[in-house]
């Protein structure tokens, strides 16, 4: 019987004996490897963090100047914008302005034509009458 014999107990140490000996380096070499694979992708990240850190005060430099140009260009559409609508009320306002002084000078000027001419027909009535006493 091999189970239980001297040749099955050699066979057993010597299988432990190579999985204990191999297994370090087995593990040695893979994991050399995937430090190899992310030590590249490292340098690669690095690198690519260089190019963007080089690159980014430019741009934020440029987006800084399109949001300054693009805010200027809306304050002064806005501008415009207000400038016009103040110009319209202000002409509306002139015109209603004009429209009530020229609708109270014509009231005005019949109410003093009427007094005037009540004054005159009161003034000839009197003079009839003093004339008329002499």
């Amino acid at each position: 019987m091999y189970f239980g014999s001297v040749r099955f107990f050699k066979h057993l140490i010597i299988t432990v004996l190579v999985i204990v000996i191999l297994l370090p380096y087995i593990t040695v070499i893979v994991f050399g490897v995937k430090y190899s694979e992310i030590s590249k992708r490292l340098d690669n990240t690095q690198t690519a963090i260089n190019t963007l850190s080089d690159s980014l005060p430019q741009n934020m430099e440029t987006m800084r100047q399109n949001i300054d140009d693009s805010a200027l260009s809306q304050n002064t559409a806005l501008r415009d914008e207000l400038e016009s609508y103040i110009s319209d009320q202000m002409n509306k306002l002139s015109q209603q302005t004009d429209a009530s002084i020229t609708d109270k000078t014509d009231k005005l000027d019949k109410s003093i034509s009427s007094r005037i001419a009540a004054l005159q027909q009161q003034l000839t009535k009197y003079a009839k009458e003093q004339n008329n006493n002499k």
